[in-house]
């Protein structure tokens, strides 16, 4: 039996695969040691096959709308041990998959959640800048008791046991599930994977959007209000810890200006959320 099996959902995201798959079949650990589903969260493109690899590929679909769901029907298809849980658009070192398995020796009960880098933009924007210093901070996350799925691997007993990701959530639901759980959320340094920086204000507006309809309308009622409260309050926080990234004054002033623009926007899509408009799934 295969070590490890890598889920992937795939939502909008086909043209990154390639190169999602060029880097496990880079990865350092043997291909006799590890496999990969990539789950279809939207009818499948005409035509579509994976590129062939050294390891095996399962292409599926789950059309019950949201990557948790996706996640959960790819995770009842895995024969491994453990479950690694990674994005369409993200790229594994070639060491990823060799880290999490030395980790998960050294603590077989715990969430493993790697660090997640980001590559640098193409073309430099305000939006860039903004999403560049911000980042996946992987480290901070596992301080507050949960890592994002951009980089978590889970023993498939311990997922297993306690039903999985909540399906009906469309963003928020690694955080739920790792706090759910009463065990060790480890970060793992050495485990990476990168992530493109958005560029764009539509991709970036994407994401923000995403999150905060998983703040507005997924969890338990009083963590719902104290997440409209705070949507309406100046993001004085999260400019502090954009200013203190270390990173040129130039960059992390425009991470600022665009911060405070995207809260500017995200007071209206608040607004539009408390009156049962329907949460980006992106």
């Amino acid at each position: 039996m295969r070590k490890i099996t890598v889920v992937v959902p795939v939502y909008k995201q086909w043209h990154h695969l390639r190169a999602l798959l060029a880097g496990f079949d880079a990865q350092t650990l043997s291909p006799t040691e590890f496999d990969l589903i990539l789950v279809a969260n939207e009818p499948l493109p005409d035509g579509y096959t994976p590129p062939e690899t050294s390891f095996p590929v399962t292409l599926c679909a789950c059309l019950k709308p949201g990557s948790y769901a996706a996640r959960n029907f790819g995770a009842s298809l895995a024969e491994s041990d453990l479950l690694t849980f990674t994005d369409a658009d993200c790229r594994p070192d070639p060491d990823f998959l060799r880290q999490l398995l030395i980790a998960h020796e050294k603590l077989p009960a715990a969430i493993l959640a790697g660090r997640v880098g980001i590559l640098p933009a193409e073309h430099r924007t305000l939006w860039s800048d903004y999403d560049c210093l911000r980042g996946i901070p992987q480290e901070r996350y596992v301080a507050r008791g949960y890592g994002a799925c951009a980089n978590l691997t889970v023993p498939r007993a311990l997922f297993d046991a306690d039903g999985g990701f909540d399906e009906t959530r469309l963003s928020g639901g690694d955080a739920e599930f790792c706090r759910r759980l009463s065990v060790p959320v480890l970060y793992v340094g050495e485990a990476v994977v990168t992530h493109p920086c958005r560029e764009t204000f539509s991709d970036v507006w994407c994401k923000a959007r995403r999150v905060r309809g998983g703040q507005i309308r997924s969890g338990p009622l009083r963590r719902r209000a104290a997440w409209t409260v705070l949507s309406f309050l100046p993001p004085f926080r999260e400019s502090g810890q954009l200013w203190r990234v270390p990173f040129p004054i130039q960059q992390r002033v425009r991470a600022i200006l665009a911060q405070n623009l995207l809260w500017a926007c995200l007071m209206a899509e608040s607004l539009r959320l408390l009156f049962r408009g329907e949460p980006e799934r992106r």
